[in-house]
């Protein structure tokens, strides 16, 4: 089973990140272009279906669905919290 916990699915990064997503994961409609160099990136479907491509099953991918930038109450999040220090961990697991 695996879960992932991420910031918030529509993200908005430069062209340089947006460059690294598109070579890693590929060209999908998961990318927005919102003008002025900037872009939309949907993490939470660039995560499932680069799991779904590695052959993790549909049924083994929990998606929180809870945003840690939005809940900064309860997760550490960079973005969320304009740059101030401490740390989120994640564990993944396969059995």
């Amino acid at each position: 089973l695996t879960e992932a916990r991420k910031i918030e699915p529509d993200f908005e990064v430069g062209e340089d990140v947006y460059l690294k997503f598109k070579e890693s994961f590929g060209q999908t409609q998961h990318y927005q272009n919102t003008g002025e160099g900037k872009y939309k990136v949907d993490l939470w479907r660039v995560i499932r279906d680069s799991l779904e491509k590695r052959g993790i099953n549909k049924p083994n991918i929990l998606q929180s669905n809870i945003c840690t930038k939005c809940h900064n109450d309860v997760f550490y999040s960079h973005r969320g919290q304009n740059g101030s220090t401490g740390r989120l961990a994640a564990i993944i697991s396969l059995k």
